[in-house]
């Protein structure tokens, strides 16, 4: 017997990724709406014949293997629900969702989520001044939108993080959410015990312990951002007093600085020393310089590293203020108040002074009002275990009931994180609907009996048509051996046979020129290509070579009568090998011999194709596409 769990699933954290997994947790469902379609017909059409069903509980195992998910970087699900909520995004486009919104009681899963701070996660530790990166529509939380909180379109295309902060508190009030989250929250450690996990944690009032508890749970979901800053890791930074490592810590510290220190001549001005090259750290230059403070920025990147970092892609015309610090940052302008030093490192801290490593080895010594250090944050989520798990994308290797979302899974993007939580609420749904195992019996009700019977009925029907496809498919083995070795194989067919010696026809044959011509358009009617044809040809009627007797090939007669099949048939057979592998490879994703073969056999598609370009077999404008390939073979 095992044992009763106090809930079915632990989120640990409360910010945008806990509060969208708790959102599907709770009923809340996608739909596609065909009425308003997605600009790719494909996919259109794939998801308008299920679209009476939720993404929750559709098959989209074909989402895995589709090339047109969009970018590489992306996990299938992450960028199959950012295409259909935000159509074409970045290519400037501004349709609208192909998503409508349900919620729906019956699908809700029994979960409690526990976060350190109030609800909004790390979201608020940051400056409430700051300005989020990501455009408002893209923050968008499934189910209920910032305009839908705010009653209206935003005339502004970027949010505070304050007015962010208090969405996520209207969204987790407007879908009922509040009831299963568990703020002021902090996990001290989790563990495996048996069948379950032991989730200990305790609350606090005013930053103080006020109760410790536990709770049980078959399956927990870290959900928990990166909020703890990276430090510098260097001699003196412990016992350094004039450190940030944050923009709010740094707005009251040159304010104090600002209201005690004089800054009416240039030898008085106080330098702010920044560390990093992200967007946080562009945040301190920039406020630093609107201050009228001198700011020693140091890069730990060359000017060709510059260029491929995420301020790079940033444009000009809606991230102005990003744009001119990165100009500052590669040196294009310039500033009176502003000096740069990259490729460079600090490497200890003494008495308001930084010594810094360059490139050449060579120590520069900086004294400084202010040091503001931003080289990104880290997860404390790890430590709460009592052994190592490794994650392949959103699932433990080491044990499935253990999974993650955001930042702890690599989705830094509201954006990106929705489709990631979408993916684990299908895996969660997904395992609730396995019946109960036989050992259970025990504890069986009815409905335990009822759903065993049904399982036992469809894997019955599975294998009545899994021995009907067999049976199909042996009585084309024969047909099919003999036309793949033909042309594949260094001899003449399986059993390697010659040509017959003679070439006169055969006296003993009693068919025309004109019959076997009408025979092989009868069996090109049904759907037989030219080696099939052949060999029952020979096998059959005792034609060994066509040519022989009505003086043309196969294919050439075929032609004459408009039959012959759209591309040759060893590029066919290739194509055909290339979409039954990508079907395995949507049931079997981690399938690595699989996903070699298909590189191996799409390389000889490839080349083949470029072959009968210049001979002529194919047109010059036909081109292989992994996405159509299954057109090609009907």
């Amino acid at each position: 017997m095992h044992p009763h769990p106090d809930t079915e699933v632990v989120i640990i954290g409360n910010g945008p990724a806990g509060l969208c997994l708790s959102a599907f947790l709770s009923g809340v469902s996608p739909f596609y709406s065909p009425m308003t379609p997605h600009p790719d017909p494909l996919l259109h059409q794939r998801l308008s014949e299920n679209a009476a069903e939720s993404l929750l509980d559709q098959d989209l195992s074909w989402a895995y293997g589709w090339d047109e998910m969009g970018s590489s970087t992306l996990r299938p699900m992450t960028s199959l629900y950012d295409t259909l909520v935000r159509p074409e995004a970045d290519l400037g486009s501004q349709l609208g969702s192909c998503l409508h919104w349900e919620q729906n009681s019956s699908k809700c899963v029994d979960h409690i989520v526990l976060g350190e701070t109030a609800i909004g996660g790390s979201w608020n530790t940051y400056d409430k001044k700051m300005i989020a990166v990501s455009f408002h529509n893209w923050l968008d939380l499934p189910g209920f939108s910032i305009s839908d909180s705010l009653r209206g379109k935003l005339l502004i295309p970027r949010i505070s993080a304050m007015l962010y902060t208090r969405y996520m508190e209207k969204y987790a009030q407007h879908l009922g959410l509040k009831k299963s989250i568990r703020s002021q929250t902090k996990v001290i450690s989790v563990k495996k015990e048996g069948s379950l996990w032991r989730v200990k944690a305790v609350t606090t009032k005013c930053g103080v312990k006020w109760q410790t508890f536990s709770l049980t749970t078959r399956r927990v979901v870290m959900a928990c951002g990166k909020t703890k800053q990276r430090t510098l890791q260097v001699e003196g930074e412990g016992d350094e007093k004039h450190i940030v490592y944050d923009m709010k810590t740094l707005r009251k510290k040159v304010t104090k600085l600002l209201a005690h220190k004089s800054v009416s001549t240039s030898e008085k001005i106080p330098t702010i020393v920044v560390v990093g090259d992200g967007i946080s750290s562009a945040d301190m230059v920039g406020f630093c310089l609107s201050q009228g403070l001198k700011v020693i920025h140091i890069i730990k990147r060359n000017e060709k590293q510059l260029r491929s970092t995420v301020m790079s892609r940033l444009s000009a015309g809606h991230y102005a203020e990003y744009h001119s610090i990165y100009r500052l940052m590669t040196g294009r302008e310039s500033h009176p108040l502003y000096e740069r030093k990259i490729n460079a490192q600090v490497t200890k801290l003494a008495e308001g002074k930084a010594f810094v490593s360059v490139k050449d080895g060579v120590e520069n010594e900086i004294g400084y009002s202010l040091l503001g250090v931003c080289i990104g944050r880290i997860s404390e989520g790890m430590g709460l275990f009592d052994r190592k798990y490794t994650f392949n994308d959103y699932t433990s290797d080491e044990d499935e009931t253990l999974m993650c979302v955001g930042s702890f899974a690599g989705d830094h993007f509201v954006r990106y994180l929705v489709g990631g939580c979408l993916d684990v609420a299908r895996t969660i749904h997904k395992s609730l609907k396995t019946p109960i195992s036989i050992k259970d019996s025990d504890q069986m009700d009815l409905n335990g009996l009822m759903n065993i019977i049904v399982l036992i009925s469809e894997m019955l029907r599975i294998f009545i048509l899994a021995l009907k496809m067999v049976k199909e498919q042996n009585e084309d083995l024969y047909v099919n051996q003999q036309a793949m070795g033909r042309m594949h194989n260094p001899g003449k067919g399986m059993a390697k046979s010659a040509l017959p010696y003679r070439r006169s026809i055969p006296t003993w044959l009693k068919m025309s020129s004109e019959d076997v011509v009408e025979h092989i358009c009868r069996l090109a009617k049904k759907g037989l290509r030219p080696s099939q044809i052949g060999v029952l040809l020979r096998d059959s009627h005792g034609v060994a070579q066509v040519r022989r007797i009505t003086g043309n090939k196969i294919v050439r007669i075929l032609k004459a009568k408009g039959m012959a099949p759209e591309i040759p048939e060893d590029l066919y057979h290739l194509v055909k090998k290339a979409v039954s592998i990508r079907k395995h490879l949507e049931r079997c994703r981690k399938d690595r011999d699989s996903k070699y073969r298909l590189i191996l056999v799409e390389s000889r598609i490839h080349r083949l194709a470029r072959y009968y370009k210049t001979s002529k077999a194919l047109p010059p404008s036909w081109r292989y596409e992994s996405s159509t390939a299954s057109t090609l073979i009907g």
